[in-house]
């Protein structure tokens, strides 16, 4: 592709927010921001999954959790072979929703209704990332990077498989069951 392997590749000076014109600046944004969202994942989700009571909302969380190390290896592979460095800005959708997540367990006592708050919570980062990896797969599809889609594919339908366990273990949680 071309691309410089520094982190300013796109000639960026201080706070300034980048214009992405090209595909490949696109691919590289989409990188940078999902691997930004992974290492949050890997650095505070830990605490989260551990506050989850239910064994079943528990094992889905360490579950994902274990995805993101592999999807974080992944998406460092794939920059080391694009020549870019996995920066870039701060991935606030994720701190917010992980805030969020961070707060219920504050403000709630262990139990159903926390563990309620907190797959509410992680639902959001799930889906949030579901839907950038959906656009990273159609830009490297767009590229022709079958080694970059078939990535971003499995880690979307990865995601896609943990937002239906998450769903199920909220309307479970919430019958009472």
């Amino acid at each position: 592709m071309g691309l410089k392997a520094d982190c300013n590749f796109l000639g960026l000076e201080g706070d300034v927010v980048p214009s992405v014109s090209t595909l490949e600046q696109l691919m590289v944004t989409c990188l940078q921001d999902l691997r930004k969202g992974e290492g949050l994942t890997l650095d505070r989700f830990p605490a989260i999954a551990d506050a989850v009571t239910d064994t079943v909302t528990g094992g889905l969380l360490r579950q994902r959790l274990n995805d993101a190390r592999k999807r974080a290896d992944g998406l460092d592979a794939l920059g080391k072979r694009l020549g870019v460095k996995p920066c870039g800005d701060e991935n606030l959708w994720m701190m917010g929703m992980l805030d969020d997540a961070e707060g219920d367990m504050k403000t709630e006592e262990a139990g159903p209704l926390l563990d309620l708050a907190l797959i509410g919570a992680v639902r959001k980062m799930v889906n949030a990332s579901l839907v950038s990896y959906e656009t990273a797969v159609a830009v490297a599809a767009r590229l022709n990077d079958e080694r970059a889609r078939d990535l971003f594919a499995d880690a979307r339908d990865r995601e896609a498989e943990a937002e239906t366990g998450l769903r199920a273990s909220l309307f479970r949680i919430a019958a009472g069951s």
